[in-house]
């Protein structure tokens, strides 16, 4: 099939869907994106690994499932710190002895900590996704992943054909949620782990997008979006306390790339809309639709504030160029919209980066992404402040989401060094001070590699500084994986307790904290 018409096919994949929403993201033919049949993924990263002991965190796991055991710990930790910590990140980095080619690939696994009276119990089990269950059963890789080609592929007729469900967790209504990028959630029994099928929020939203960063306000209203980069739509949803939709509407946002999270405040849904977009041109059997992403840094990165009770009502501003995958915080001062995120100099972390990794090949980035704090005022005044250090994977006090707030918890790097660059690898954990813009950190060591640290409320705490710091890392030294706690009011003094288990989980992305 020549590359012209597999476009055509690619485009009236479009129309599919009573929203136009589920089969209009990457709905490709079957056989649109090649695998070589010389592919040598796998050999060049087992070669690298058994030189490498930092390729550890993705190499993947086989078995179905881990654990259920007791974690050994040192020092003590807060019995008042009662309730399950689960996270969720790719694991399943081959299918029938092939490897993929992109990070963001892998078959999700969610692992759980569940904690009471000083203890702590680990179990992991894979989501039993459709294309999970079918690869499974066929012993071979059946689909594309977004970075990953693949030889005479079934068609894909809708993003949930290629759904991992490997990003992050949402536990609202009372149902833990599995989430991906772009795909229906999955529904997972908060206990055992077992998958118990997609989520359905409404008949016509079936296999519709759905972020993986959500926002919970205190009411319990969920607010949400999807995004269908081929015609250059965002998707906002409102959905109540009691998990039903209140509200779902599009908005024009072209020309439209991978669009991570986002922010809101009393008001407003705000997006950062990277110049990473969509080039339906350079869709053909040899490229894939990561590299049909291309990096226009002459569009600038463009913000868009939405009325929550107005999706019509839109503002637009324009930052510098700009790469962003997380948010912070978002509140309003006044008639401002202030935000923190961060933002690195381009996209070639997600371009380069996560899928050299997955050949063995640690590369680092053009540049650091760092923590920033953005004005919104009228017309178009913009101002954005970066702070030193290198940072990602931003969070704040759950009761803070919307609100003025001091500090930010995130992972950081070194500071700053005298000649003015920054050091890439974040290896330690840190409380910011927005209005100073200093951090107290921890720094785990040279043999570790930290992942998302997020905060928990003290019970019956009375200010946003109330509550722990909890986390994973990776120790290389050991080959297991650790949990820490920290009091948010003293990460410079280490954490209160780690508890250890006996073996090391993939690296992975995100996390919850639901109390018991």
């Amino acid at each position: 099939m020549s590359a012209p018409k597999q476009r055509r096919e690619f485009l009236a994949a479009a129309a599919i869907g009573a929203m136009g929403l589920p089969g209009a993201l990457w709905a490709l033919p079957a056989g649109a994106r090649r695998l070589s049949r010389g592919d040598r993924w796998k050999q060049d990263f087992d070669a690298a690994r058994a030189a490498n002991p930092a390729l550890l965190g993705w190499q993947g796991i086989a078995a179905e499932s881990l654990g259920d055991e007791d974690l050994a710990v040192e020092g003590r930790w807060p019995e008042e710190l009662a309730g399950v910590f689960y996270r969720n990140g790719p694991a399943g980095h081959e299918v029938g002895g092939r490897r993929y080619h992109h990070w963001f690939d892998g078959d999700g696994m969610v692992q759980a900590f569940t904690m009471g009276g000083g203890r702590i119990r680990h179990r992991g089990r894979f989501v039993a996704t459709a294309k999970r269950q079918a690869e499974q059963d066929a012993g071979r890789m059946l689909w594309p992943g977004f970075g990953t080609p693949l030889a005479d592929g079934r068609p894909l007729t809708g993003p949930d054909a290629m759904n991992p469900a490997n990003i992050s967790l949402l536990h609202h209504a009372g149902e833990l949620l599995a989430l991906w990028e772009a795909g229906s959630p999955y529904r997972l029994d908060p206990e055992s782990l077992e998958t118990l099928g997609p989520k359905v929020w409404r008949n016509d939203l079936i296999g519709a997008p759905f972020t993986a960063h959500p926002k919970v306000e205190p009411d319990g209203t969920l607010w949400a979006f999807g995004y269908d980069f081929l015609r250059g739509l965002l998707v906002l949803y409102r959905i109540d306390a009691a998990g039903a939709v209140a509200a779902v509407g599009k908005v024009a946002a072209a020309p439209l790339g991978m669009v991570h999270d986002f922010a809101v405040t009393a008001h407003h849904l705000v997006f950062v809309l990277p110049p990473l977009v969509f080039d339906p041109e350079r869709l053909s059997p040899e490229a894939s639709l990561l590299d049909a992403q291309v990096w226009r840094p002459e569009l600038g990165t463009r913000v868009l504030a939405v009325r929550k009770d107005d999706f019509a009502n839109r503002r637009w501003w324009q930052l510098p160029a700009g790469f962003t995958f997380h948010f912070g915080n978002a509140w309003e001062d006044g008639d401002a919209i202030r935000f923190d995120y961060c933002v690195a100099p381009d996209a070639t972390e997600l371009t380069e980066t996560f899928r050299e990794v997955m050949r063995g090949v640690l590369r680092a980035p053009t540049g650091p992404t760092r923590l920033a704090q953005v004005a919104l005022g009228e017309g178009d005044l913009v101002e954005q402040q970066l702070f030193e250090r290198a940072a990602e994977f931003p969070r704040v006090h759950p009761g803070a989401v919307g609100k003025r707030h001091r500090h930010v918890y995130s992972l950081a790097s070194a500071p700053a060094r005298r000649s003015g660059t920054l050091p890439r690898r974040l290896d330690r954990v840190a409380r910011w001070d927005l209005s100073t813009g200093e951090a107290e950190t921890h720094f785990y060591g040279d043999r570790f590699l930290p992942e998302e640290h997020i905060f928990v409320p003290r019970p019956g705490g009375e200010t946003q500084e109330a509550g722990w710091v909890l986390g994973t890392a990776l120790d290389l030294d050991r080959e297991i994986t650790q949990i820490a706690v920290f009091d948010a009011e003293r990460i410079g003094e280490g954490p209160l307790a780690v508890g250890r288990l006996r073996y090391p989980l993939p690296l992975g992305f995100h996390g919850i904290f639901v109390p018991a």
